[in-house]
């Protein structure tokens, strides 16, 4: 089990500065602290052990001090314990998680809060290359209002079968997309022959962008590939680049912490706080997601490295992250894709993809891999091209069916 009230090993502050000096950031943590404390009634059960403290501990300080929020802790509360009474008598917009945990969860935003997160990505979006005026292309399974008004941005339903025909016809400068959906473009256009439009930039969202991924999306499109990296909770959190190797944060209204995880010793724990609050706080929430962050001291995120709950279970009850199983899969020569599916018999399907005269040898390296990780559990490697077995409409590398009770 985690010990989710230890304090946290490490926190990426409002600004990189000195934690002995108190700041306007510090001083903005502490008030919505408080005010939550006061006026969500779930924040005041959560928090009831420290309630006669929290006046006067110092944050960000004493702020691990404080017990991790799990979404399982906020779908187990009534929708309206979860809101600031203060906003009680607000028009609030209300967007559903993707329920890639197992249950979706309904997020109730302020008109504030939708403004902030607005600005948020088209900054991000700026900094990977998009100039207003340009044709931008996002494909999502839902219409936004506020930024998407703005002319020249164009929008294609996710779950549309002929997602490369829209492509072509609008020719955007910048395509933005789950990476489902850009790979879908790439292999509709390899299976026409069609000759794809060059955009400027192709940012990839909502799965885990893997190396062999972005290098095909890279060649498929001739041109640079971003990341973005958020969620349905929070919004934007952190964005890669295109030709970067390592991920910024996408506001400094975001404090972010890092905790170890138990799964694996090499990535950690990513618990993120928005410290403007709104309608809807979301105080050291856990997002379910491992990253990988760089060594020396700035110690940015390199790679987010799966969720969790696609952690392998054994039967002695250890849990194997999903990031171990990339991390030698990924170093197979010639291996072009790959996919771990953990079934509810616990057993493990294993689908991979390269150039036939490599099978024999691939297939040995996975046998190895899966051996030294996880002997103890039965597995079937099968030879395939494109594994399509989803959650919530996510392709995962590393996927577990045992979700629902992790």
């Amino acid at each position: 089990m985690h010990n989710h009230s230890a304090p946290s090993p490490s926190i990426s502050a409002l600004t990189h500065r000195a934690t002995n000096n108190v700041t306007p950031a510090d001083k903005q943590l502490a008030r919505l602290i408080l005010a939550a404390s006061q006026r969500v009634p779930f924040y005041a059960r959560h928090w009831r052990a420290l309630s006669g403290r929290l006046a006067s501990m110092q944050f960000p300080a004493q702020l691990g001090e404080l017990p991790v929020v799990q979404k399982a802790d906020l779908l187990a509360q009534p929708p309206e314990d979860l809101l600031d009474r203060s906003f009680r008598e607000h028009r609030l917009s209300i967007e559903k998680t993707s329920g890639s945990s197992g249950q979706p969860m309904e997020m109730h935003k302020d008109a504030a809060s939708v403004r902030r997160r607005s600005l948020r990505f088209l900054r991000a979006l700026l900094s990977c290359g998009y100039r207003p005026g340009q044709r931008l292309l996002i494909i999502s399974t839902r219409r936004t209002g506020g930024l998407m008004t703005y002319a020249r941005w164009h929008y294609a339903d996710l779950r549309d079968e002929e997602l490369l025909q829209e492509y072509q016809k609008v020719r955007p400068e910048i395509l933005y997309g789950p990476l489902t959906s850009l790979l879908q473009i790439c292999e509709q256009a390899r299976r026409t022959g069609t000759p794809l439009h060059r955009p400027t930039a192709v940012i990839s969202t909502a799965e885990q962008l893997m190396p062999a991924q972005r290098e095909l999306l890279q060649k498929a499109f001739d041109c640079g590939v971003g990341d973005f990296y958020g969620m349905t909770e929070i919004g934007l959190i952190a964005f890669r680049r295109p030709g970067a190797n390592s991920y910024e944060m996408a506001s400094n209204d975001l404090l972010l912490e890092f905790l170890p995880s138990d799964d694996d010793p090499y990535s950690e724990r990513l618990i993120v706080t928005d410290v403007t609050g709104g309608a809807m706080p979301m105080i050291r929430y856990d997002t379910g997601d491992f990253v990988l962050r760089t060594a020396g001291p700035d110690k940015i995120i390199r790679e987010f490295v799966g969720r969790r709950v696609d952690s392998i279970k054994l039967p002695s009850g250890m849990a194997i992250s999903p990031y171990r199983f990339t991390m030698r899969l990924e170093a197979l020569p010639q291996i072009r894709q790959y996919q771990v599916v953990q079934r509810k018999d616990m057993s493990l399907d294993v689908y991979f993809h390269s150039d036939e005269r490599h099978t024999d040898t691939i297939r040995e390296g996975i046998s190895t891999a899966l051996a030294e990780l996880c002997g103890e559990l039965p597995a079937r490697i099968h030879f395939q091209k494109l594994a399509l077995h989803k959650v919530a409409g996510k392709f995962r590398p590393v996927e577990s069916e045992l979700r629902a009770s992790a």
